[in-house]
């Protein structure tokens, strides 16, 4: 209790998942910590750190895009918890987006990811989303969750943010003259 203010301090632990297990929303109840649903929420916290790193190192243009980016990978995580967050417009917009970012870029093989810090944060979150969309359709196949119209959309949409995050990376490379092909 922070005595001089009468308030208690809110603390950060719960102790809850000492044992290897935690809350699960859309189980609603506890499930093991390797459980594959939440592999998967952790694997989005996980892009969603990267991209926090991509955003430290980002000019003010790109800062806003990164934080958006962000903030519908939360929403996706919403949306698997059975919260509805996700409009269905999120993908045309990511599209658009795409177009815009790979406008006059003929790509001439493979891309080595980096270039710059921005660069190679960036393509670390594509990778980690990546891996985020494999665990997902595990989920899917494996009847962790259901597969309707919902689901498969946010399937669709992992898939569309990480070509967002590779387009974004590799215009900001070209930008900087620091596009290097494997």
């Amino acid at each position: 209790m922070l005595w001089w203010l009468g308030l208690e301090v809110l603390k950060l632990y719960t102790r809850t998942g000492d044992e290897g297990e935690t809350f699960c929303m859309r189980i609603k109840g506890k499930v093991k910590k390797y459980d594959a649903i939440i592999e998967f929420m952790g694997t989005l916290d996980e892009a969603n750190s990267a991209l926090g790193l991509a955003s430290g190192f980002a000019e003010d243009k790109y800062k806003e895009e990164i934080v958006n980016i962000q903030r519908m990978i939360f929403n996706i995580g919403f949306e698997i918890a059975g919260s509805t967050r996700l409009n269905g417009s999120e993908i045309v917009d990511i599209e658009k987006k795409i177009d815009m970012l790979m406008e006059n870029i003929s790509l001439s093989g493979f891309i080595l990811p980096g270039g710059c810090p921005l660069c190679g944060a960036l393509h670390l979150a594509r990778s980690i989303l990546r891996r985020s969309e494999r665990l997902f359709w595990k989920l899917i196949d494996t009847e962790r969750l259901p597969r309707d119209d919902r689901m498969l959309y946010i399937g669709k949409l992992l898939n569309r943010l990480s070509d967002l995050l590779f387009a974004l990376a590799l215009r900001i490379s070209i930008d900087k003259h620091a596009v290097e092909y494997v």
